[in-house]
């Protein structure tokens, strides 16, 4: 039996300008046995600003407005909320965006994030949840706490605003849930 090499980190330059962050990306070849996938983390060269509610969320993704069909976010934070990653986990069509929760947490690992808030746009500009969008919350609030990385909120940002998941009390699992606190 043959043992393969792996090659060393690739870097690319992914633009974080737009999330009000810099620095760089990185590229990792991960081998499965039947395929070799590239994991891409988006990664500032210094912790960003300070997640302290769902404002803050929708000031980072307030371009997301603008898009005509739906995108799903995972901000990464670090034991002070600060943001240390952003990715875009999946794009959809104008009415969903589909995804595995496994999708979301994938790269939370390997940044090393503490915890996470998830966010989407609704190109509608409507931001009220959908059932589906509280089965999904429930689901990830339950993933997160078996990795033992919180999700901290879910933010839906359209037009007409911005609308948090925990803050309204619509999804069951966040009670109990650990809230935006700032650790020292």
């Amino acid at each position: 039996m043959r043992r393969r090499r792996l090659s060393g980190v690739r870097i690319a330059k992914l633009d974080l300008e737009p999330y009000g962050l810099g620095g760089e990306g990185a590229c990792a070849p991960v081998i499965s046995p039947s395929r070799a996938v590239h994991v891409c983390i988006k990664r500032p060269g210094k912790p960003g600003r300070s997640v302290l509610g769902p404002q803050t969320v929708c000031d980072i993704l307030h371009e997301t407005v603008q898009r005509d069909r739906e995108s799903f976010y995972a901000l990464h934070l670090d034991t002070r909320n600060r943001v240390i990653g952003i990715e875009e986990i999946a794009k959809g069509t104008p009415l969903s965006v589909e995804f595995r929760p496994a999708d979301v947490f994938k790269s939370a690992i390997l940044t090393n994030a503490t915890s996470i808030v998830v966010a989407h746009n609704h190109p509608s500009g409507d931001v009220e949840p959908s059932k589906e969008d509280k089965a999904l919350t429930s689901s990830l609030i339950e993933a997160g706490r078996l990795l033992g990385i919180p999700v901290r909120d879910h933010v839906l940002v359209g037009a007409e605003g911005c609308y948090s998941l925990r803050e309204k009390g619509d999804v069951a699992g966040f009670k109990g849930a650990a809230r935006f606190r700032r650790r020292r």
